[in-house]
């Protein structure tokens, strides 16, 4: 038997949904059906054996799109597994203050974390531009955040490899 997954997702500027298509792709290369959707779709989770959830993060928050598919999707959400993932300038900070808020979770994604029960939440490095505003531009540089596309996608591969292995190690042959 061969597992369903659905990866759904919201997304500002497009690099979101491009993280999502690879996972979808690299998912799809170990054997598993996808299905890659926004979440403004309302993709049906219960047809599913597992779900893949992704969104930026902006001002500290995954997009109100995917907390909206989570809210109305989450009595099936509960019922499998499922995986977090959002995309942001945490991994890339540098310095000492960028060191101390690099791993941080901030609640609201935290939020969403737990109450989907996620068997991992993973924060990948987004794409950014230079912002046009000074004050911002001074506290990247201050959190040593340097614009520029930061997606791994080494690190994108790695994951749905992980992912890939759990999902068939919990369907029956």
């Amino acid at each position: 038997m061969t597992a369903n997954v659905l990866v759904a997702y919201a997304s500002a500027d497009g690099s979101t949904a491009e993280v999502a298509q690879r996972l979808g792709e690299h998912l799809r290369a170990t054997g598993l059906q996808v299905r890659i959707a926004p979440a403004t779709d309302s993709p049906d989770p219960t047809v599913v054996d597992a779900v893949i959830l992704g969104s930026p993060i902006h001002d500290g928050a995954l997009l109100p799109e995917l907390t909206a598919f989570v809210d109305a999707n989450l009595a099936a959400l509960l019922q499998r597994p499922v995986w977090l993932f959002s995309l942001g300038m945490g991994p890339v900070l540098r310095g000492p203050i960028g060191a101390l808020l690099r791993t941080k979770v901030t609640p609201p994604v935290a939020g969403v974390r737990d109450t989907v029960n996620a068997v991992e939440y993973h924060a990948f490095a987004g794409r950014f531009a230079r912002s046009p505003q000074l004050r911002i531009r001074a506290v990247m540089g201050l959190l040593g955040a340097v614009p520029g596309d930061h997606r791994n996608w080494d690190e994108v591969a790695q994951w749905a490899a992980d992912i890939s292995r759990v999902v068939r190690a919990r369907t029956p042959d």
